[in-house]
């Protein structure tokens, strides 16, 4: 068996590895102040503002143009501040999302490398069972549990999400394709861990990420029912089912 040269870097020194923690850190130490943090309970209950942004900026300018027909119990000030915020934190989630992207990108590429590396080595250790030494298997089987069902068959599932809802999704297939099939525009956000939500609007396809095997979709549609598909982890796979979650 050939071995393999992967590109790769020398690696995150201990200084740098510090620093980029101290920037992150001191980052957050000013952004502490202006994050706001919703359960699932009450990011359900918040009007979805989305590509609606127009819509508020024009009521922005017809207050400023007009302010006659404003009453004076009008809270002006506080719809100049949060209309500030939105720009402000539109400006930061761009630079933000240089990063992230950039150390998804990394992560998935030194994942792939390491599977490849680990696969060679799983090679010579089978190869070193089969000549006698049983003193690996129990490497082998250890390693072989974390791939414990992979290659079963799943299912598609088409589910309804009511206006506004929030559902959570368990069992989703690694890398599962996700379609909105519906009218609404869905929210995915990968269960117990804070990432960059993913927006779906009608009509459009994704392959989720292979992590997302447990995945809360948010309806962001008012007064529109949407459906998706997804593949669903089961042991046989099964006809595509119509679940309506509200």
């Amino acid at each position: 068996m050939s071995t393999q040269q992967f590109n790769i870097g020398p690696g995150i020194s201990a200084i740098d590895l510090a620093a980029i923690k101290g920037y992150i850190d001191a980052i957050m130490t000013i952004l502490n102040s202006h994050i706001i943090s919703l359960t699932p309970q009450e990011i359900k209950k918040q009007r979805k503002l989305g590509k609606r942004i127009g819509y508020v900026e024009e009521m922005h300018k017809l207050a400023i143009e007009q302010p006659e027909i404003f009453p004076a119990s009008f809270n002006m000030a506080q719809f100049n501040t949060v209309l500030q915020y939105l720009t402000d934190l539109s400006d930061i989630e761009a630079h933000h999302t240089n990063y992230t992207e950039g150390l998804d990108d990394t992560y998935i590429y030194y994942g792939h490398v390491a599977m490849e590396i680990a696969d060679r080595a799983y090679a010579l250790g089978k190869a070193e069972a089969k000549r006698g030494n049983n003193a690996v298997n129990t490497y082998l089987d250890r390693a072989s549990r974390y791939f414990e069902g992979q290659g079963q068959k799943g299912h598609n599932a088409n589910i309804e999400i009511g206006p506004g809802a929030v559902i959570p999704i368990e069992h989703v297939s690694a890398g599962s394709p996700f379609e909105n099939i519906g009218s609404a525009t869905l929210l995915i956000q990968k269960t117990g861990k804070k990432v960059k939500a993913l927006i779906i609007e009608p009509g459009e396809s994704i392959q989720l990420p292979d992590d997302y095997t447990s995945i809360t979709v948010t309806n962001q549609t008012p007064g529109a029912a949407g459906l998706f598909r997804v593949k669903l982890r089961s042991e046989k796979a099964g006809n595509e089912t119509a679940t309506k979650l509200k």
